[in-house]
């Protein structure tokens, strides 16, 4: 209890932040790899395991946006954190951003942050892998933006997906392998061009291990 009640007090210091806000950082750089780069804004620490991000970003290997949110707020176990285990117990994201753009063969900016253990700048050893497990996520007035290249000087095929709001349940992830699945309790939003109108989708999405 003694040493417990010591950890909080240090990580209430702006030097435990900055602790908590690096190694935050450095999982999320894990699951991009060399293809992107993660920037995790300023972090606030209560002693109960709750912080506070003023904002998250991620950029691909040109620099180009492909995510970012403003505040993010969440529980989280740690003590796990020095093994390796990012546990969120709760997470609310707000105003997120993921501008997602294919290229003429189909390809999307965003695959090379799923990409598995396999991807480029992945670590080749499993002790250097994170584990993610979310109990619950809360994401609010999302944008989605997309576009389809086409033939060069052709206008983009895009879409704007506007008002987001999407509930994660019992959801995780391997940085290592690329395994994990995604439990969506409920998704929202809508697009003018295409009219679309999106009111309470939910399921499950498994992602598998890069097998190549």
């Amino acid at each position: 209890v003694a040493t417990y009640a010591v950890g909080a007090f240090l990580l209430r210091t702006d030097r435990g932040a900055e602790w908590v806000r690096a190694r935050v950082e450095g999982a999320l750089q894990e699951m991009v790899g060399t293809g992107g780069r993660v920037t995790v804004g300023a972090l606030s620490l209560s002693p109960l395991g709750s912080m506070r991000l003023d904002t998250l970003a991620v950029h691909d290997s040109t620099g180009t946006l492909i995510l970012s949110s403003g505040p993010v707020e969440a529980r989280f176990d740690v003590l796990p954190l020095t093994d390796r285990l990012l546990h969120l117990r709760y997470a609310a994201i707000t105003r997120p951003l993921a501008h997602l753009v294919a290229d003429s063969a189909g390809a999307w900016n965003v695959a090379v942050l799923f990409a598995g253990s396999s991807g480029a700048g992945r670590p080749a050893s499993a002790a250097l892998a994170w584990r993610v497990v979310v109990d619950s996520l809360d994401l609010r007035d999302g944008l989605l933006r997309t576009e389809r290249l086409g033939a060069p000087g052709a206008p983009p095929d895009t879409m704007r997906f506007a008002g987001l709001a999407m509930a994660l349940g019992a959801s995780r992830y391997h940085t290592g392998t690329g395994a994990g699945e995604v439990v969506l309790r409920h998704l929202a939003g809508r697009s003018s061009a295409p009219p679309l109108d999106v009111r309470n989708a939910e399921g499950t999405i498994v992602l598998f291990r890069d097998s190549a």
